[in-house]
């Protein structure tokens, strides 16, 4: 209670320094009533967000599926940051972390792998560009312009892993006119953060903008151990983004990019309140741990796209986006997060990728069509992870553990995708993709004894040890959409979608199969009361096989398949503008995720579980969003405050389901206060995140040798801070 009490002083006196700041612009609005109505921006109606999910320009509210999209104002007033930010925002969508590997589950379907290499059901793509790495997600998220989550199998658009859906990062485009801004801000945990850029046309023809950014703040953790603040971040990045309309039908976009982020980590540390080690060796509560290593990681990724367009005819347009990404992720981490030195890792990972695609888009009066072909080429190489075991020396000799791999992975596909408008009323749409996949692995997993005695597991010489793969899929879709009035829709779909297999290097010999999933969906979107009211719901049914999951065994991490799943909920969202000054907003999600029938050998108690019936992870049965916002209008410009609350039922966060798996129920509190100017060029914000300090877990992972048990992740305390934006 009294760590809850400074918090809520903390939270109070940053808000309420912010607020004094502003105290006598606030004073002078009331007596200028008269000019508030002409100085405040056309307030009346609920945005609709322009997307480009599907490939060309569209309302949000015409297109037939669930998507959620953040505007460039909806991410400046509600401090989104990061990808936890962007989730609690989503309907249906569960976020959390194991190290630096992020896992996204949208309506029960996502990442269950955490040691072992997979790849998550949510596709993610930086303009256009997968990102094949769940670890990219840490360098990705910085200065975004948009965002767009669509729900559900999207494989004829988006390709493989687009199974639960696929998240649509967007950065800036160069302006046409001259413009320049610059952030600074400070927090608790002595966070700073500096963030410019630049932009506007070099001649008529070529426009462009630079952005630099650094951000930093101290770690969340405390090693009581070492003294050591261990979660915190250090980023520098840099984006540049060149347009060129070389003639009136052919322009070219160029995105390059370097983001750099180090931090003390990733931290497991354990949760189990029962263990086998020593009194006084580990420490349980959230926010402190006991370990005996140093932590430190880097991550590093470089790039970028050209994407070229060459207008046909003023409806047909032709597309070539080619991208590349280099990646560097290396971690050094006390594995076992306890004062005994029993075992700790060195993970260095490197990866490029290559990707190309073409499309071929139409825009008539009533048919729009995509048609295209997509390559995707990625080498990974992790030629020098190191477990090392002293631990087990006095044991048995066993010093470290040796992995050595490398993947070549490539994808191809071909695909289409059509929507015809039937009458003016009546619209039906539908698409496949072809998918080729070709894996391949090498690798040598090798036990390292005192006196230099090596013992390989495998080796590349071995069957095991050089593995590769074809896998061939269809996908699609088919659905249709009916305009009940200018205003209102109601939409139906059947879509098939799929997430590739392939062999986990820190287990010879273990390959998985691809996840498919069968969707069935029906939806409404509605806009009443003159555009102040927005009300979108849809509901689901997923049949669901091969579901991939993880778990420790021996030393190992191996990965299993789940035979068939089946998954079906209710999502809402909603914005209501109750005046021009009140909006509300918010989403509601009711979920059934179970398992229909899989047999789960737990390495903690060496049961074998029939888990029927029981929640799939990160599936809570409800999760509720509620965002509350007031503008006041000024004669100098506007004060906005917003509250933010994020409720979610309890959720398994390992396949067990055993009553310590899971992360009980919990809700967060956001708050800021932002005084924009009356040019919209001078922003000052006062923002928390997580008031109440609440401490939940974003991921657990069980550790069976020498009793450690369950690991887990929490989620950071309350933060708190200001930050001041001038645009020029």
């Amino acid at each position: 209670m009294k760590r809850l009490a400074n918090t809520y002083d903390r939270t109070l006196e940053a808000l309420l320094g912010a607020s004094l700041g502003m105290a006598s612009i606030l004073s002078s609005a009331t007596m200028a009533a008269a000019q508030q109505a002409a100085t405040a921006p056309d307030s009346s109606r609920v945005e609709e967000v322009v997307v480009t999910a599907e490939k060309r320009s569209e309302s949000v509210q015409r297109i037939p599926s669930t998507i959620s999209a953040l505007s460039t104002a909806d991410i400046k007033t509600r401090g989104i940051e990061s990808i936890d930010d962007i989730s609690r925002m989503v309907p249906s969508v569960n976020f959390g972390k194991f190290g630096y590997s992020t896992q996204i589950s949208a309506r029960g379907v996502g990442m269950n792998l955490i040691a072992g290499e997979g790849e998550s059901s949510v596709a993610v793509q930086l303009d256009g560009i997968p990102l094949s790495r769940t670890s990219m997600l840490e360098l990705a998220q910085d200065d975004l312009s948009r965002v767009e989550f669509l729900l559900g199998p999207q494989g004829t658009l988006y390709g493989r892993n687009a199974t639960a859906g696929v998240l649509n990062l967007i950065t800036p485009t160069p302006p046409r006119d001259f413009e320049a801004g610059l952030t600074v801000g400070g927090g608790n945990y002595h966070q700073f953060e500096a963030k410019g850029y630049v932009g506007g046309p070099l001649n008529a023809r070529v426009r462009a903008r630079l952005y630099v950014g650094a951000e930093q703040h101290e770690g969340y953790i405390e090693d009581v151990t070492t003294g050591q603040r261990l979660d915190d971040q250090r980023d520098l990045n840099f984006r540049l983004a060149v347009d060129a309309d070389v003639t009136d039908k052919f322009a070219v976009e160029l995105r390059a990019f370097d983001l750099n982020g180090h931090s003390s980590g990733p931290v497991y540390k354990p949760i189990d309140p029962v263990n086998g080690l020593p009194p006084g060796s580990l420490l349980l509560q959230p926010w402190k741990i006991k370990a005996d290593h140093n932590y430190g990681t880097t991550l590093k990724m470089a790039g970028g796209s050209v994407r070229l367009s060459y207008a046909l005819t003023p409806s047909d347009k032709l597309t070539s986006l080619t991208g590349y990404i280099h990646y560097d992720d290396h971690q050094h981490y006390d594995a076992d997060g306890t004062s005994l030195d029993l075992f700790y890792n060195d993970r260095p990972q490197h990866l490029d990728q290559a990707t190309e695609e073409i499309d071929y888009i139409h825009e008539g009066s009533r048919l729009k069509a995509v048609l295209g072909g997509f390559v995707m080429y990625e080498k990974i190489n992790d030629l020098g992870e190191t477990v090392f075991t002293p631990g087990f020396v006095p044991i048995n000799g066993l010093v470290s553990l040796g992995f050595a791999n490398e993947k070549k992975n490539s994808n191809e596909a071909v695909f289409g995708d059509l929507t015809y408008a039937a009458t003016d009323r009546l619209s039906v749409f539908g698409g496949l993709r072809g998918i080729f996949d070709h894996r391949a692995l090498t690798v040598t997993d090798s036990l390292n004894f005192v006196g230099g005695v090596t013992f390989n597991l495998c080796t590349p010489a071995d069957p095991t040890g050089n593995e590769s793969s074809q896998t061939d899929a269809l996908t699609g879709r088919f659905g249709a959409r009916y305009a009940v009035n200018d205003t209102s829709s109601v939409f139906g779909s059947v879509s098939r979608g799929y997430k590739s297999g392939g062999f986990n290097p820190a287990a010879c010999g273990n390959a998985y199969a691809p996840e498919y999933l069968s969707a069935f969906e029906i939806g409404s979107k509605n806009v009443f009361f003159d555009h102040r009211l927005i009300f979108n719901v849809a509901a689901f049914y997923y049949d669901f096989k091969n579901l991939q999951v993880e778990q420790v065994v021996g030393t190992s991490s191996v990965i299993d398949s789940v035979p068939r799943s089946h998954i079906y909920g209710l999502d809402s969202e909603v914005s209501w503008k109750l005046s021009s000054r009140w909006l509300i907003d918010g989403n509601l999600s009711l979920l059934h995720a179970r398992y229909v029938n899989f047999f789960y050998i737990d390495q903690l108690t060496n049961i074998n579980e029939n888990l029927a019936g029981k929640p799939l992870n990160r599936s809570p049965d409800w999760s509720l969003n509620v965002g509350l916002q007031y503008t006041q209008p000024l004669p100098v410009g506007r004060v906005i405050a917003r509250v933010d609350i994020y409720s979610t039922d309890k959720f398994v966060l390992r396949p067990s389901n055993q009553p310590a798996d899971f992360q009980p129920s919990y809700t967060t509190l956001a708050a800021s206060i932002s005084y924009v100017s009356a040019d919209e060029k001078l922003r000052l914000r006062a923002w928390v995140k997580n008031a109440t300090d609440q401490a939940y877990l974003q991921g657990i992972f069980a550790i069976p040798l020498f009793g450690l048990g369950r690991e887990g992740i929490y989620g950071p305390p309350a933060t708190y801070g200001v930050e001041l934006t001038r645009n020029f």
